[in-house]
């Protein structure tokens, strides 16, 4: 009998363990326009909350010259203008606010519930799944369904949320062939990772379930109602109350 994994299902913010990431990051010259600044390597909510923390205090400096910042799962690219302000100087000026961060958190995002089906025809990988982990494909659509994923980067295609914070017992390795077509809105994982599909496009996560739900909406600014450091829960509903859903754009309901 599995247990049930009830520090995932927690809503509110739990403050992270910012000890346990390098004090200083290691910096990278991307090009004369670009700067790398790295935490880690490896998927970890604490290494990814010290990329959020310090994007959100290089936006209150409002330096002159950085164009904009660029946070991934483990660093944060910083793009700048050479001539409104050197390589050095911004150096210097990311060392200082390094310092200064002290005991600070990162912003503790907000908490979406999206209403997903978990059935077919949008469930093509969930017996492989469960086979994969020993258990029953209900068991599988319980522990999913139930998880609250944290968004540790916006990107790799158009407002794509990769997300992580999956339950070991749910770990499956990727397809060994990636599907040419995924329909918009189909909800997948891979390894310990999660996604849902923003557009239609191939991969070879393993799918087990869709969300009708509009994510991307190139006609609004920002196109996705979604931001790294936000925590999403794909909620099991009938295919009924799925297809209701169709081309609602996400609202928060918590933090």
């Amino acid at each position: 009998m599995i247990k049930h994994l009830s520090e995932c299902h927690k809503r509110e913010y739990i403050p992270l363990d910012m000890k346990r990431v390098l004090m200083k990051s290691r910096k990278l010259c991307l090009s004369e326009r670009g700067l790398i600044l790295e935490f880690g390597n490896s998927i970890d909510p604490a290494i990814n909350g010290k990329v959020r923390l310090m994007a959100a205090a290089i936006q209150e400096k409002e330096i002159p010259g950085i164009l904009s910042l660029v946070p991934t799962y483990r660093s944060l690219l910083i793009q700048y203008d050479p001539m409104m302000i050197t390589m050095d100087r911004l150096m210097s000026v990311i060392d200082g606010i390094e310092d200064d961060l002290g005991d600070r958190q990162p912003p503790p995002g907000r908490y979406f519930e999206l209403p997903t089906y978990y059935g077919e025809p949008y469930a093509p990988d969930l017996e492989r799944v469960a086979s994969h982990c020993g258990i029953s494909p209900d068991e599988v659509i319980r522990i999913f369904s139930e998880t609250n994923l944290l968004i540790y980067m916006i990107g790799f295609v158009a407002a794509l949320p990769n997300m992580g914070g999956l339950p070991e017992i749910l770990h499956t390795p990727r397809l060994p062939s990636p599907r040419v077509k995924l329909l918009a809105g189909m909800v997948g994982l891979g390894g310990q990772q999660v996604a849902i599909c923003p557009v239609d496009l191939p991969s070879g996560f393993n799918y087990i379930g869709r969300c009708f739900l509009k994510i991307y909406d190139p006609t609004r600014f920002p196109p996705s109602p979604f931001v790294a450091g936000d925590r999403i829960r794909f909620k099991a509903v009938s295919l009924e109350e799925a297809i209701a859903c169709e081309g609602i754009f996400p609202e928060p309901i918590g933090q």
